[in-house]
């Protein structure tokens, strides 16, 4: 149990490193614009301070993202607690079973995210409850 713990440690600091960051996105990390969204949209005061086109370019980070360094974590530590690899698939596969409809829910939040930043409900909100201390601590836990 100690080399799986010490492993996903020494995993995720390295993964935290800017350096390594920055190396794994030298490696791999495609850009993807959305042609048709692409400075498509300008926020204009007062949510900025000066007018300004945003951009709309995906970046497919799989490598410097921080559940990467625990899914190459979790093979070195079952192996090293003499786990054979087998095992190790199959226990992912029915964790990724268990655990399916949490990660729909976490993948269609984020696309949730992504639509009010783009028509701007973000921005509203953010100046509505901007104001009034009262209603931000009612909506902002809302919000998030």
């Amino acid at each position: 149990m100690v080399a799986l713990g010490h492993s996903h440690t020494l995993f995720v600091f390295l993964w935290g490193l800017p350096c390594v960051k920055g190396f794994l996105n030298e490696i791999l990390a495609p850009k993807f614009t959305i042609d048709r969204l692409h400075r498509m949209v300008e926020k204009v005061p007062p949510a900025v301070a000066q007018p300004r086109k945003d951009f709309a370019v995906y970046v497919l980070g799989v490598l410097w993202a921080g559940g990467t360094s625990l899914l190459l974590a979790a093979p070195v530590g079952g192996l090293s607690m003499g786990y054979r690899l087998a095992q190790l698939v199959l226990a992912y596969g029915r964790t990724l079973w268990l655990v399916r409809y949490s990660l729909t829910t976490i993948v269609l939040m984020l696309a949730s995210g992504t639509l009010t930043r783009y028509c701007g409900l973000d921005t509203a909100f953010g100046l509505a409850f901007a104001g009034p201390a009262a209603l931000y601590l009612l909506f902002g836990t809302l919000m998030g």
